[in-house]
């Protein structure tokens, strides 16, 4: 009985320690997206708008970085897995 209480408290110490991901990652993964895809000509030749341009505190980039980081926040990760085919994102 005593090894199994060892064994789970060493479980939890060592799962409550461990994280799938740093929520810094997706807006990381996105400003370099926005470089990478070619947004900023986008957004310069369509939108008459650059990544450094501010609104309202933070710059273009920074919003749209906020916005993919906003996508794990409440029922949002659901759409994380969208089904072209049916038109919706994962349902439990």
């Amino acid at each position: 009985m005593r090894k199994l209480l060892l064994i789970l408290l060493l479980a939890l110490i060592v799962t409550a320690e461990a994280h799938g991901y740093i929520e810094i990652v997706h807006q990381r993964i996105t400003s370099n997206a926005i470089t990478a895809a070619g947004t900023e000509a986008y957004m310069k030749t369509n939108l008459n708008i650059k990544p450094a341009d501010k609104l309202n505190g933070y710059t273009t980039s920074e919003w749209i970085a906020s916005g993919s980081d906003s996508e794990d926040n409440f029922l949002r990760p659901l759409n994380h897995f969208y089904d072209p085919t049916t038109g919706r994102g994962l349902h439990l």
